[in-house]
């Protein structure tokens, strides 16, 4: 009996934690972590570098912008979901990003300052990958 009920509970978390139950607009919330950790990102066009991170030690993701994919250190995004003023849930952000199409990978490695002479010895990070609108990129040249 009480194994029956450790299930039922265990299967109710697991659904309050994947689906959710408040309006919360996370797309949004990755958009306002890009732009509080701006300085913190390597933009690259293919093997190019169109903006190096300002802090070197403190890099935590790259955006590609040939790609549209932006690789974000998956630990620094949790620290920033779980963070006192926030307290999202990782699960549902992961779970409605990645219905909305949004979120690619939620747990896989890239070098993300690979073509990049500073950070080439940057090892292999876990990522979350998500996929950019490319409209979102400002292109200088057409300015």
């Amino acid at each position: 009996f009480p194994v029956t009920i450790g299930v039922i509970l265990d299967d109710m978390i697991f659904d309050r934690d994947r689906t959710g139950t408040q309006n919360v607009d996370y797309a949004e919330i990755l958009n306002n972590f890009y732009n509080e950790n701006i300085g913190l990102f390597l933009k690259m066009n293919g093997k190019d570098v169109v903006d190096a991170p300002i802090y070197f030690k403190e890099f935590i993701g790259r955006k590609e912008i040939d790609t549209g994919i932006t690789y974000v250190n998956r630990a620094a995004l949790q620290r920033y979901l779980a963070d006192p003023k926030r307290r999202i849930n990782a699960s549902q952000f992961e779970h409605h990003l990645r219905e909305a199409g949004i979120l690619l990978h939620d747990n896989k490695k890239k070098r993300i300052g690979a073509y990049w002479s500073k950070g080439s010895d940057v090892g292999a990070v876990n990522c979350y990958w998500f996929k950019m609108d490319i409209k979102d990129v400002s292109d200088p040249d057409s300015e």
